[in-house]
């Protein structure tokens, strides 16, 4: 299986767990403890869990080298900017619900999921040494 192909299977599984993680929020969390500290706990969560996948696949599987972590980072948290304003756009959301996911100074943390896709691969050369032995 070619790099791509793999690398767009791990983005499935990071579109899968943010499903599941927005699922357990609104049917469990957001009763408990409120919307905004249930998305944002949510969040960090989400954001923690993606970073540390996005580092094991590529220490495992992904590119050797710093411009090809850069690029994985890129598509994967392009991928998934994309994908949230095109579904929401699918649902018919206005543009202002859209872009207030976005608005750290609300107290919004989404932008954490994507950063996580970003950096993940990125950092994942930094600091001990994979499989294939990159530090």
């Amino acid at each position: 299986m070619t790099l791509f192909l793999k690398a767009a299977a791990m983005w499935l599984v990071f579109l899968l767990l943010a499903c599941g993680n927005g699922f357990v929020r609104q049917t469990f969390t957001a009763g408990l403890a409120g919307e905004t500290a249930a998305r944002q706990g949510h969040t960090i969560a989400l954001a923690l869990v993606f970073f540390l996948l996005a580092r094991w696949f590529t220490r495992a599987a992904g590119p050797a080298g710093l411009d090809g972590r850069c690029l994985l980072g890129l598509l994967w948290a392009g991928a998934a900017a994309l994908f949230e304003i095109g579904l929401g756009r699918a649902l018919g959301m206005p543009w202002e619900h859209i872009l207030a996911d976005w608005n750290v100074a609300a107290g919004r943390l989404w932008p954490l999921a994507p950063l996580a896709l970003l950096f993940g691969p990125v950092l994942a050369g930094r600091g001990g040494t994979g499989r294939r032995g990159r530090r």
